[in-house]
């Protein structure tokens, strides 16, 4: 099909990191409001990205880059920290470094994958809690169609877990059995 675009403004597109094959067009940078102060921020790589400009920066997924500035909306002008190299790269590829967008992101494109059926999950480590998890589900709805549900997991103090404070579980197994 014709490639898909997500539109920041009426001037500039990103491609969408979910179609393959996306252009890009870009006009050059003409920054329209000074700097934030993001400068030392790292960002990881949700996704390849291979340059279609000489000032863009090729990456690939789980790349780490340190961001100089992002006043161009969603392109930010980084330093890739292997190779190196300073340039623009789409900003809806790349998450901060640690947070909780850039490990749901990666559940729900793990999840998503076609061959998982509903109720598909996935436990991982909390983001905000040392002795917490997060729950991600596949799930869905005539609506919302196929989508992901993301869950906090807290302990409790004689050792179990709940998400909702009203139904709590001994093991981790009991309550993903539960909810997935």
């Amino acid at each position: 099909g014709p490639p898909r675009f997500t539109t920041v403004d009426s001037n500039r597109y990103t491609p969408d990191p979910q179609r393959s094959h996306a252009d890009i067009i870009r006009p050059r940078p003409t920054p329209t409001r000074p700097p934030l102060s993001v400068k030392g921020r790292i960002v990881v790589a949700l996704y390849n990205y291979e340059a279609r400009d000489s000032s863009d920066v090729s990456f690939k997924k789980g790349d780490r880059m340190e961001v100089i500035d992002d006043s161009e909306g969603d392109w930010l002008n980084v330093i890739h920290l292997i190779t190196k190299v300073e340039g623009y790269i789409p900003g809806n590829f790349v998450a901060a470094e640690l947070s909780v967008e850039s490990e749901e992101k990666e559940a729900e494109k793990l999840l998503l994958a076609e061959e998982n059926p509903r109720g598909t999950f996935l436990v991982r480590p909390s983001e905000h809690n040392p002795n917490g998890y997060s729950l991600s589900v596949k799930d869905w709805e005539e609506i919302r169609e196929y989508h992901v549900k993301h869950y906090k997991i807290k302990p409790l103090d004689n050792g179990g877990f709940y998400i909702s404070t009203n139904k709590t579980f001994l093991t981790l197994v009991e309550l993903v059995n539960a909810y997935t």
